[in-house]
C-alpha cells in the first residue's frame, strides 16, 4: 500500500512538471519522416515561402505525435525533436496544432481543449521558423529566430 501511494504521488508530480518542453538544439533535431508528411512538401511557382517547424523536446508526451495543419490541411505529424520545412504561398497562412488525430491509447486522451491556431503573414522567398511547444498539456506555436 505504501508503494502505491508513493507511485501515485510521483505520477502526479511527473504529470504536472513533465508537460513543459524546451527548444530543441539544432544538432539534436531529426527530419520529419516522409511517411509523416502529408502536404506542402514541394516548392512550386506559387509556393515560394518556407515555414520551418520544429517540435520541442520534453519528457511527457514524447510518445505521442502532434499534428500540424496548414490552412486547414493536415501537413505533418511530429514526434519530439522532429523538424520540417513546408512550402506555402506568400500571404496569410493559418497554422494549427492538435493532438494526433490517429493517436491511440494514452495518445488519444485530452486533458482539455488543447487545439491552438495562429494566423501568420509570410512574404515571397521568406523563411520563418516556428517551434511547437507544450506547457501543462497545452500546445503552442511560437516563432523563433
Amino acid at each position: 500500500m505504501k508503494y502505491i501511494k508513493i507511485n501515485t504521488v510521483l505520477l502526479i508530480l511527473f504529470s504536472l512538471t513533465g508537460c513543459d518542453t524546451t527548444n530543441t538544439p539544432c544538432n539534436q533535431r531529426k527530419n520529419l519522416p516522409n511517411n509523416m508528411v502529408y502536404a506542402y512538401n514541394q516548392k512550386t511557382k506559387e509556393r515560394t515561402a518556407i515555414i520551418t517547424i520544429t517540435r520541442d523536446q520534453g519528457a511527457l508526451g514524447c510518445f505521442c505525435k502532434i499534428a500540424l495543419y496548414i490552412n486547414t490541411q493536415l501537413a505533418g505529424r511530429f514526434g519530439t525533436k522532429e523538424t520540417k520545412q513546408f512550402y506555402v504561398k506568400p500571404g496569410k497562412v493559418l497554422l494549427k496544432v492538435i493532438r494526433d488525430p490517429y493517436g491511440r491509447g494514452i495518445c488519444s486522451w485530452k486533458c482539455k481543449d488543447t487545439d491552438f491556431q495562429q494566423e501568420i503573414f509570410i512574404k515571397r522567398n521568406e523563411n520563418k521558423f516556428y517551434r511547437i511547444r507544450t506547457t501543462s498539456c497545452e500546445m503552442y506555436i511560437q516563432q523563433t529566430n
